[in-house]
């Protein structure tokens, strides 16, 4: 395996975790929201709710880039293992 697939492998992977990420946090902010209106008695505990949400937000959109980043690095490298093979 080269290095360029396996920079482009991480790069999937890590977007699919940032895809999941994302929607479950704002399938969670969605809910956390509408408890809050309703119930007054959780109010407490979907504030804690809220801020674990923006903090899985936080991390989803960070292997988001990381994500765009793996897939930079791979592009790169296969252009250097490409100008690598056609000199030889």
């Amino acid at each position: 395996m080269k290095s360029s697939e396996k920079f482009y492998w991480t790069g999937i992977f890590t977007l699919i975790f940032a895809i999941l990420g994302i929607i479950l946090s704002i399938s969670g902010q969605v809910t956390v929201q509408t408890e809050a209106t309703t119930y007054t008695g959780e109010q407490i505990v979907n504030f804690y709710l809220m801020h674990y949400q923006t903090i899985g937000t936080i991390i989803s959109l960070t292997l988001l880039i990381i994500s765009f980043i793996m897939f930079g690095f791979s592009g790169v490298i296969r252009a250097i293992e490409k100008m690598h093979t056609d000199n030889n």
